[in-house]
């Protein structure tokens, strides 16, 4: 406390005691404010006030007492803007808390929202969403119904007679709430979802959230937000899975529909989508009838995922077929499919394995950035292959051509092209995964490709696949 106020307040005080007006109080609120300014508290001004009474007393000859009672108006007017300033705080700070804690409570459903949760089932979702729902409401029990599907939480209740309907007669983005509580489910609030089409139809649902204390109007608009943030989640995923559905179809329609065997060689192969409907990609298989009872294999997985990934891997399995059947080697094969590519500005990579098997058992096969296939002999250990391996479809670095690599499969000789799905897991190094591969394979040499190719999809490939996999087998026929 400065000196200055000090001397200023007891003159104050003095002359209060002498003449009891309006002017002496309105002095009195004018060193309130001064004390507010300066920092001082309701204490400061209190001991102030003791001490200038204490002063007042030595130059009067009327006991203290009086003189106290006589100050205390001017006491109280010298607090009040302290009072008033005090009392403005509290609330402001109370109202600071509220809206920190609406913000956290807005930021947690912008986060639980902003993963669209496309790979979950509808019935997983939804449970998701009415657990997120009571969570971010502090209900005691929440409901959700959409489309035929529905999920509950913690004590949901039974939905109020004709909710539904009076839902849909209001606005999109309105609340419905009860009158009064129920002796047993206490208030419930309401909002619903409403999902618009392609074919500008929509389907509609609602949430319901209950709790014994009163609704505010900000949980009103938290829960209309929440339903705008579901219905938007349930039409990304509504998008995604037909993304999914189109990605799929388009694989299936360029994979051959049955493997090709010859004489001389026995084929199988399996493809496995993946489980995710925002992971479906561009793997692919193909199987290439060539002139001398020759085979080409084709296995090639196109980088990213979606429709756009299926359509390039659909180009890039064209070329290669066509390139093929021209009769070339693997490598120009592969080295004329990445010049085609390259110059179609895609910036998408691609990897591929092309092999060719002759009657006589002779493997030639080029490798664009792909894992290496795996030999199985009949009776030995499996190996993999790892010449001739090159630059993926796509980088086309100079000075770096695809080459091809020649060996021999002996008669009763497995050999197995595959996509990084099939060995890749989370969780799994790439080398481990390999050498599940060839453990596999090791104990399933003497079972027929349809059985090696379903256990190693059974075996290696967690469900749902988070990834396609894709495998494909030729055996070179026993000798008679």
């Amino acid at each position: 406390m400065t000196e200055e106020f000090a001397a200023d307040y007891r003159s104050a005080l003095d002359e209060h005691l002498q003449v009891d007006d309006e002017s002496s109080l309105e002095r009195a609120h004018q060193l309130g404010r001064r004390a507010l300014t300066a920092g001082l508290s309701v204490l400061d001004v209190v001991l102030e006030h003791e001490r200038a009474i204490v002063s007042a007393a030595d130059k009067r000859s009327d006991p203290i007492e009086k003189l106290r009672t006589a100050a205390l108006p001017f006491l109280l007017q010298s607090l009040a803007a302290l009072d008033m300033a005090t009392r403005g705080f509290v609330e402001a700070a109370e109202r600071v808390t509220i809206e920190q804690a609406h913000v956290a409570q807005l930021q947690r459903l912008a986060q639980w929202f902003s993963g669209a949760h496309v790979d979950l089932l509808a019935d997983q979702r939804l449970r998701r969403m009415t657990a997120w729902l009571r969570e971010v409401m502090d209900a005691t029990g929440a409901y959700i119904q959409f489309g035929g599907a529905d999920a509950r939480s913690g004590l949901a209740h039974s939905v109020p007679v004709g909710l539904a309907e009076l839902l849909q007669q209001e606005p999109a983005s309105a609340t419905a709430r009860s009158a009064v509580a129920e002796e047993i489910s206490g208030q419930w609030l309401a909002a619903r979802l409403e999902v618009h089409h392609d074919d500008e139809g929509a389907s509609t649902g609602l949430l319901v959230v209950w709790r014994a204390g009163e609704f505010t109007p900000f949980d009103e608009a938290v829960l209309a937000q929440f339903g705008k943030l579901a219905s938007a989640a349930l039409r990304n995923a509504e998008l995604y899975r037909r993304e999914h559905d189109i990605a799929v179809t388009l694989q299936s329609s360029l994979m051959p529909k049955s493997a090709l065997s010859t004489a001389e060689l026995t084929v199988s192969a399996r493809y496995e989508p993946s489980g995710l409907s925002s992971r479906v990609g561009g793997d692919w298989f193909d199987v290439i009838s060539l002139p001398g009872q020759r085979v080409g294999l084709v296995v090639g997985d196109v980088m990213g995922h979606g429709i756009s990934a299926a359509a390039l891997m659909g180009h890039v399995s064209v070329a290669l077929r066509a390139y093929a059947v021209e009769g070339h080697d693997p490598a120009t094969v592969v080295t004329r499919v990445d010049e085609l590519i390259s110059l179609g500005g895609d910036k998408r990579l691609a990897t591929l394995i092309y092999a060719i098997i002759s009657p006589d058992g002779t493997l030639q096969f080029a490798n664009a950035g792909h894992p290496p296939p795996l030999i199985v002999p009949a009776g030995g250990e499996p190996t993999y292959l790892t010449q001739a391996l090159s630059q993926p479809i796509g980088v086309r670095a100079a000075g770096t051509p695809h080459h091809d690599h020649i060996t021999t499969l002996s008669p009763g000789t497995t050999v197995l092209l595959y996509t990084d799905g099939l060995i890749e897991q989370r969780g799994r190094s790439i080398d481990e995964g390999l050498d599940a591969l060839r453990s596999l394979a090791a104990a399933e040499a003497s079972s027929s490709l349809e059985a090696l190719c379903d256990a190693a999809l059974a075996t290696l490939v967690p469900q749902p696949a988070p990834d396609d996999a894709c495998i494909l087998a030729a055996r070179r026929r026993r000798l008679s």
